[in-house]
């Protein structure tokens, strides 16, 4: 049996009710918090930091996130988790270069796994989160 692009009474089909819609992108805006306010447990004092900044608590999940609010870029802004003893996994933006980088520290020492040129205009929020096994910046 074969179809035919008409119906039986010879006539062509009727237009689909929305075959002459296009639709085309003129905006985008992406509203939302890495970190919702009610799952927060640690919040740093805002302003400007040349140390890290190291809390007792350890995430009670196989999850966490971390949002750090820029301003003003002046230099590498960094993101993460790590121990004392220097291990941890961290994201990182360089202004310079304008990339994110995803680096995992061993001993003291890092190794960039992962990066990628990005454009972030000021002011922007540089967001980590762990989820598992898996690094989103």
């Amino acid at each position: 049996m074969t179809t035919s692009a008409y119906d039986v009474r010879g006539d062509p089909p009727a237009p689909a009710p929305f075959a002459d819609l296009v639709f085309t992108e003129t905006h985008r805006w992406h509203p939302f918090e890495v970190v919702a306010p009610e799952f927060s447990e640690v919040a740093a004092t805002p302003g400007q930091t040349h140390a890290t900044t190291r809390y007792d608590a350890s995430p009670v999940a196989p999850f966490t996130a971390v949002e750090v609010d820029v301003e003003r870029a002046a230099g590498v802004v960094v993101a993460g988790l790590t121990a004392t003893d220097g291990d941890g996994v961290l994201a990182a933006f360089d202004p310079g270069t304008r990339r994110v980088t995803i680096e995992v520290c061993v001993g003291g020492r890092g190794r960039a796994v992962r990066s990628k040129r990005v454009r972030l205009r000021e002011p922007f929020t540089l967001g980590f989160v762990l989820c598992e096994n898996q690094v989103t910046v």
